[in-house]
């Protein structure tokens, strides 16, 4: 526990000293803080089979079986494994989830 409150500490400074204020490094912590949760967040409204976008997806097309998306899982996985290890991710990326994000940040970020 030491070692990553030393690690964040490390980063923290050495962020300091590149951007040239404490006001300025905190602001920008806060900035990677809240985007990387907005890109989870959309990540994981994704329908594919273990995310929990499967799971609203099911219930918007009226499927009424609770289990029906833990049967998908196996192939999911497989989809998921595919999606991220490909540059169709990076594709898909660009043109849904910096713009989604870009409506919660500040533009001069």
């Amino acid at each position: 526990m030491k070692r990553k409150f030393f690690c964040g500490v490390g980063g923290l400074v050495v962020m300091m000293f590149v951007s040239g204020s404490l006001v300025q490094t905190l602001v920008l912590f806060c900035y990677f803080g809240i985007s990387i949760n907005i890109l989870l967040m959309l990540f994981n409204l994704l329908p594919i089979p273990p995310l929990d976008g499967s799971r609203v997806a099911l219930r918007l097309l009226g499927v009424r079986d609770p289990h029906a998306a833990d049967r998908l899982a196996p192939v999911g996985f497989i989809m998921l494994f595919i999606l991220v290890g490909t540059p169709l991710f990076r594709l898909f990326s660009n043109h849904l989830f910096r713009p989604v994000v870009s409506l919660f940040l500040p533009e001069g970020m």
